[in-house]
């Protein structure tokens, strides 16, 4: 029996790894499809060699195969999946392990014939929510009920929630914490932290999460506020050594003159901090190092607070604080900053 997980970032690479490790998982049975361009770290490619990179267009929220435009087409591209899928795992049988349900690519591979069943993996913040996201609501629900998934059932058979569990073929929920998918706590196995400490050339005592306010409809001027009211609270601190991390949508090609721009403010504001390289996993170096943890509600907290890391939240420092933001996990494990 092969296993096959669903790779989109470095979190679900790691939920992954954790996952083979503790099932004892055979190395030359686990196979990553990768979505969304992901490529998993150097030091693991040599203990990881069966890898596909999915030739369709993978968004940041949905694999998509189907085209709206054309059944015949529809039809082509699920045969060309299939045909990849089976040239990838020799069309054996296989478990799949995905991150959200509600994808093309998902449905696709649990209603092939070759699939022995599917569990649902932690995906971040979005795993802890007590809600059940749906891609569907209003007349676009009575669509998918009424046209899409009677016309196309492969492609819709499991894409009316984020995690979908009223389908034969579902094993169960893996995750690193009790606290995560809370409803659905009959479901869950954890499995353990996925993260270890990993030494890094400098030891930052306070590390800054710059995360995505610049892109959630925050203006540059509350930003720029946001992190001088942070820079005056973290002076209490004497704090050595300050190092940022910038979130991955600022390495976006569209985002070049956003990236400038608050490289700017940080050099403004954090004038002898050290900028931490796009490759460096921040649960790994503040594991090592212990360093005091400020962002944005950043997910990184999940994965870091139970060890001792103390996590401060700046979103109390911006007032009319978007809904997006606004997180009750967050609220509980997170310190929040007051001036």
């Amino acid at each position: 029996m092969k296993h096959v997980f669903g790779i989109a970032s470095h979190l679900t690479f790691h939920m992954a790894n954790r996952i083979i490790q503790t099932d004892k998982i055979p190395l030359e049975d686990c196979y990553f499809l990768m979505l969304r361009n992901y490529t998993i770290p150097d030091e693991y490619r040599g203990k990881y060699t069966h890898q596909l990179s999915t030739p369709y267009n993978i968004d940041v929220n949905h694999g998509r195969v189907f085209n709206k435009w054309s059944i015949c087409q529809t039809n082509r591209n699920i045969r060309a999946f299939d045909a990849l899928i089976d040239e990838f795992t020799n069309n054996d049988e296989y478990i799949w392990y995905t991150s959200v349900c509600d994808n093309d690519i998902c449905s696709l591979m649990v209603t092939r014939k070759q699939c022995g069943g599917y569990y649902v993996m932690e995906d971040g913040l979005v795993s802890y929510e007590p809600y059940n996201r749906s891609p569907f609501s209003g007349w676009k629900k009575l669509i998918y009920y009424f046209l899409l998934k009677p016309l196309f059932p492969r492609i819709f058979a499991l894409k009316a929630n984020f995690v979908t569990t009223n389908h034969p073929k579902f094993k169960g929920c893996l995750a690193s914490s009790k606290l995560c998918f809370p409803l659905h706590q009959q479901y869950l196995r954890v499995v353990g932290p996925i993260f270890e400490p990993q030494e890094y050339s400098i030891r930052p005592d306070a590390i800054i999460s710059i995360d995505q306010l610049y892109f959630r409809g925050v203006s540059d001027e509350q930003v720029e506020q946001v992190y001088r009211t942070a820079a005056e609270y973290m002076k209490g601190k004497n704090y050595r050594c300050i190092a940022y991390k910038l979130h991955p949508q600022f390495n976006a090609a569209s985002n070049v003159e956003k990236k400038e721009l608050c490289l700017k403010m940080l050099a403004n504001v954090f004038p002898d901090s050290h900028e931490l390289p796009a490759d460096v996993v921040l649960e790994k170096i503040l594991l090592w190092s212990k360093a005091d943890f400020y962002s944005c509600d950043s997910s990184v907290v999940l994965y870091v607070h139970e060890s001792g890391v103390k996590c401060y939240s700046m979103m109390s420092l911006l007032e009319g604080t978007p809904a997006y933001f606004n997180n009750a996990i967050m609220r509980q494990i997170s310190q929040s900053i007051k001036c």
